[in-house]
């Protein structure tokens, strides 16, 4: 297994363990569970294991209408157009998902995870700290802080990461925002906690900035009641 794929592996270990802990205190009896924005269903895989959850996925890049792997139904799709019908869902999943939404389209996505959730349904999910001294997404120092036009060179011309070259498709937004949208979408109850990736789940060349996570967390792990 190279470093790269063990990394990835345990982020996808660590954040299953850190959202199938809030399902468990927040939707104990959910026995089905939309993940967001699923990816090629990494995560997914995560939470049906630790959970026994039977959770579907959207996610709007993929090449066709629909991705089946095994157990895992991963639909094409976007958070603020869920191609399921009203209260499907007990629990839906929201990862590293929310600062990638067009700022226009964060209340639709909310109301739409709204819709699709059953009566006391929950949304859990988690956004990095986008005010981290280090981008999480480019690797950069400082590149949240700059406009966007600034960050879409500062990425192409010096991260390593394999989509330097495309466009900076994220946004500076934060647990104040998220909950103002979440309140406004209907959600009656929630909360923001910070949180930290395990050590073996943050690159080696960062592991000096671990010592500052006791005062800027890497992200926020949060959770939504209908």
């Amino acid at each position: 297994m190279s470093y790269t794929h063990a990394l990835s592996e345990a982020r996808y270990e660590n954040l299953g363990l850190r959202m199938t802990s809030l399902i468990n205190d927040t939707a104990p009896r959910a026995k089905s569970g939309l993940d967001i924005g699923a990816g090629a269903g990494g995560l997914t895989r995560k939470l049906i294991e630790m959970t026994g959850i039977a959770f579907s996925g959207i996610e709007p890049s993929l090449q066709h209408d629909q991705l089946v792997d095994g157990n895992i139904k991963i639909l094409k799709g976007f958070a603020h157009e869920i191609p399921f019908a009203n209260e499907t869902f007990d629990v839906a999943t929201l990862t590293s998902v929310y600062e990638h939404i067009q700022p226009r389209l964060r209340l639709k996505s909310l109301q739409e995870i709204y819709r699709v959730l059953k009566p006391k349904g929950v949304l859990i999910g988690q956004i990095p700290n986008m005010y981290f001294p280090i981008e999480l997404h480019s690797k950069l120092p400082f590149q949240s802080y700059l406009p966007r036009r600034a960050a879409q060179w500062y990425l192409k011309n010096f991260s390593s990461v394999a989509w330097k070259d495309h466009e900076v498709d994220w946004f500076r937004v934060g647990p104040m925002q998220l909950k103002k949208d979440a309140f406004s979408a209907g959600f009656i109850e929630g909360r923001v906690y910070r949180a930290n990736y395990e050590r073996e789940a943050i690159p080696r060349r960062f592991h000096w900035a671990i010592p500052m996570l006791r005062i800027l967390p890497l992200g926020f792990d949060f959770y939504f009641k209908k």
